[in-house]
């Protein structure tokens, strides 16, 4: 609360500008999304061109998913993936 009463003084204020200085708020935001993300757990895309992957060749026409959870919960990409970190800004 102590960061919100700070940025923002009074309910006119309230704007665009001012939720950007909410870094703490932000983060919260942004965590919360990851680990509960409201996509779909994968998405259907159909392969436009042909192309390989590690070995795996995707031929023009056929559809396959993007799961947004392994992208979301990988180590690669997020230093401790099912714990819930806030980073700021």
């Amino acid at each position: 609360m102590k960061e919100i009463d700070e940025s923002i003084k009074n309910e006119r204020e309230i704007d665009h500008n001012s939720l950007n200085k909410l870094n703490y708020l932000s983060a919260v935001i942004n965590e919360a999304l990851r680990m509960y993300s409201p996509l779909f757990s994968n998405i259907p895309h159909e392969v436009e061109e042909e192309f390989s992957v590690q070995g795996v060749n995707f031929k023009k026409g056929f559809f396959t998913a993007i799961i947004f959870r392994f992208i979301l919960y990988n180590e690669d990409n997020f230093e401790s993936p099912m714990n819930f970190c806030l980073k700021d800004g």
